[in-house]
């Protein structure tokens, strides 16, 4: 927390410097030797959620590149799954308004490079499938608490104490978990609404909408940890950079976009 204050504070006193300068400060932060530490000690790559940041940036100028380093976001964190819909929406958009395949194949071959290499360097070694099995499908539901110590709205709007199992009746026969799930997937109906209804897209409206996704994920579902919100704080602090008033100009009572 200490640590993010400080870089708010930097950003805060190079808002008029150019973006070079800015730059350079994000990416000292970015290789924080502090944060980069602690992924090694509790075995998390966190900081990998750049990742899903890349993905975006490039996703309209080089689908290619875009879909390659989405390739390694998915085989780093699978917590990149969130961010699909933001993908899939904009190429569907592009498919009904401009009837170009040419980039989505691009983002398709891309994405395929990486993960044929992973898939045969696990499978000559005949582990190809523990690897699925322990990435992808055991790391789910570990904790099936309703907060693994995030600030999100089971604790702190509705009160539930973190340890409740998500189990448990929240009301009728729907679960802690199912009625978690149902919200975010109205959420993130709600981003697919605002990206269909937006007349044009660029690259800013695509990472706001990535942005508001990460948060939703945080937010709305049980067995979430504090870490999950890394992808908010990276996607807001360079949507900021390329939208200096963004926050300035948001009308907080009708929409965060």
């Amino acid at each position: 927390m200490i640590d993010f204050i400080v870089f708010i504070g930097v950003l805060f006193f190079l808002r008029k410097e150019n973006i070079k300068k800015r730059t350079i400060a994000l990416l000292l932060f970015a290789f924080n030797p502090a944060i980069i530490l602690d992924g090694p000690i509790w075995g998390q790559v966190d900081l990998l959620y750049s990742f899903m940041l890349l993905t975006i940036l490039f996703l309209i100028s080089n689908p290619f590149l875009a879909g390659t380093i989405f390739s390694l976001a998915m085989l780093a964190k699978f917590q990149s799954i969130v961010i699909p819909p933001i993908v899939g929406i904009y190429f569907l958009l592009q498919i009904f308004r401009l009837k170009v395949l040419k980039s989505i194949m691009y983002f398709i071959f891309g994405f395929i490079i990486p993960w044929e290499l992973i898939a045969c360097f696990f499978s000559l070694k005949g582990s190809f499938l523990n690897v699925l099995k322990q990435a992808y499908l055991s790391a789910v539901g570990l904790w099936p608490e309703v907060s693994s110590n995030a600030a999100n709205i089971w604790f702190y709007l509705l009160g539930i104490s973190p340890t409740t199992k998500d189990s448990q009746i929240f009301f009728g026969e729907i679960t802690f978990k199912q009625i978690g799930l149902l919200l975010f997937d109205l959420a993130v109906l709600y981003v697919v609404v605002y990206l269909c209804v937006s007349k044009s897209l660029d690259t800013i409206k695509l990472l706001k909408a990535a942005a508001a996704i990460c948060f939703f994920f945080f937010m709305l579902p049980t067995q979430m940890h504090e870490r999950y919100s890394f992808p908010v704080a990276v996607f807001l602090i360079i949507i900021n950079l390329y939208d200096t008033k963004w926050l300035k100009n948001i009308n907080w009572n009708n929409s965060i976009f």
